[in-house]
């Protein structure tokens, strides 16, 4: 995000502006933030990991379905 909205649409002459429009950005960000609500739970990660390690070693578990695997 701080690529495509701060970096990239900007010609930076110095790091000086390139702070300067990184805290411009982090402070309209601050003002506008909302809270997110992640359905990606704990549980899901550790299927998503088991899985993962699962094909790099060649022994993935069967998918039964679900972020969680379960």
């Amino acid at each position: 995000m701080i690529q495509c909205k701060v970096i990239e649409p900007a010609d930076l002459a110095d790091v000086d502006i390139l702070a300067e429009r990184l805290a411009a950005f982090e402070a309209r960000c601050n003002v506008t933030a909302r809270p997110l609500d992640w359905p990606f739970t704990r549980a899901d990660l550790v299927g998503l990991c088991r899985r993962i390690d699962g094909h790099l070693t060649g022994s993935a578990p069967a998918r039964s379905g679900g972020l969680n695997g379960g």
